[in-house]
């Protein structure tokens, strides 16, 4: 099993700062019932995620696509496969032409500009491809191949508005409970433990790490257990999701889960979504 998360440069950082889209702070009055509506869809969101293992440096790739399906059952109520092996290439194309196909890893940033504006020197939209179009492992090792490729490719919605800095641990549910997830970045050194709560049995985040390499991870939702909301990390080894105690996230966010970088990101209309929800009992119009 590979898991390499390449640092970003300052002029990946400068460049998805500047690009950076968020509305003002949401607001816990615009939504009403928020609460018991994410203690519902949050439930709901991990069973019907997929349990990726990967097999090349393709982590943030990986975490990314799981991010854009997670946002896609919050929208739609239902999940179609992202293509990883697009997004792999695709990241790497953006960061220089010359780096396909070195399955060297990619870096965070790089997977937002993707997924945000697409390919603008080959003209090629925001999005990812179908898996079924665009099946993993028909990784290219050269930039003018991928190009032909990812020209000809069908891009799906997936499903962004806004991104931003990561939210903070108090603001982070809310976030989550209108659709949002964080894509983030952290040296994977770290330690981990199992905790039965509320009679389940969970892994558990139980360290930070200032080495052992880079990994990409997506927080997905949070979860209400023992009268408290925790983050629900989704991984690329197998596990699915691990629960991430609040004091953790706020390390990492305090410092924006540098120097890897990480990001908040959050379908349009959180507002007029969310009471189409209510609306229709908890249900996608």
């Amino acid at each position: 099993m590979t898991s390499q998360l390449l640092l970003p440069s300052l002029a990946e950082i400068d460049y998805v700062g500047k690009a950076m889209a968020v509305s003002s702070p949401l607001k816990p009055a615009d939504f009403p019932g928020w609460e018991a509506s994410l203690k519902s869809h949050g439930p709901k969101l991990t069973s019907a995620l997929t349990v990726n293992r990967q097999r090349q440096n393709d982590c943030n790739a990986d975490s990314a696509g799981t991010g854009s399906e997670a946002r896609q059952y919050f929208v739609e109520g239902k999940i179609t496969e992202k293509a990883r092996t697009y997004l792999y290439n695709a990241c790497e194309y953006v960061t220089s032409p010359g780096n396909v196909g070195r399955d060297q890893g990619t870096s965070i940033p790089s997977a937002v500009i993707v997924q945000t504006e697409g390919i603008k020197s080959l003209g090629v939209k925001a999005g990812m491809p179908l898996e079924s179009d665009y099946p993993y492992g028909t990784y290219e090792r050269s930039s003018s191949r991928f190009a032909e490729r990812a020209k000809g490719a069908v891009m799906q919605d997936v499903f962004i508005s806004e991104h931003g800095p990561a939210p903070s641990i108090d603001e982070l549910p809310l976030h989550c409970a209108v659709g949002g997830i964080v894509h983030f970045g952290v040296f994977w050194g770290v330690r981990f433990a199992t905790q039965t709560i509320e009679g389940k049995r969970y892994k558990v985040w139980a360290s930070t790490s200032n080495g052992g390499g880079g990994h990409a991870l997506e927080i997905v939702t949070c979860k209400w257990l023992e009268n408290q909301w925790w983050p629900v990390v989704w991984n690329s080894h197998g596990d699915g999701e691990i629960l991430m105690p609040r004091e953790i996230y706020t390390t990492y966010a305090r410092k924006q889960f540098g120097p890897f970088g990480g990001y908040a990101i959050r379908p349009d209309k959180p507002v007029e979504r969310f009471h189409d929800r209510r609306q229709s009992g908890g249900g996608y119009v």
